[in-house]
């Protein structure tokens, strides 16, 4: 279902409907051991930052779904390869988290906070 939001309609969401998949995807496979290329809170938090400012960016360059879509994936994949990452290592260092609930959220509370202080960093420019 789509609605509208101040005229603009919001369709797709990539990275929320990734991480929605992958909540999906870890409550049918959960897995005791870490991956052996877990990605630890202190890289995992700025990785998140970036991945959920492309999602915005994407969100506001286009009205069209498909165009979101498709710089959702370039701004993603340039992400990923400046720092040296695949989208695998970040799905299994996501699933891992996924299935430990107060890990993942402190992930997030620390990922708010960051958010926050670009916006304070980007405002006061």
């Amino acid at each position: 279902m789509r609605t509208e939001n101040g005229g603009r309609s919001i369709g797709r969401r990539p990275l929320a409907g990734l991480l929605i998949g992958l909540l999906l995807l870890s409550a049918c496979h959960t897995t005791d051991s870490a991956p052996p290329d877990l990605l630890p809170p202190a890289e995992l938090v700025p990785l998140l930052a970036d991945l959920h400012l492309a999602e915005a960016c994407a969100q506001h360059a286009s009205r069209a779904p498909d165009t979101i879509q498709a710089l959702y994936e370039k701004l993603e994949a340039d992400i990923y390869q400046r720092r040296h990452l695949t989208r695998a290592r970040f799905n299994a260092s996501y699933r891992y988290y996924a299935n430990r609930p107060d890990e993942l959220e402190s992930i997030y509370a620390t990922l708010v906070d960051t958010l926050g202080l670009r916006e304070v960093k980007v405002r006061s420019r």
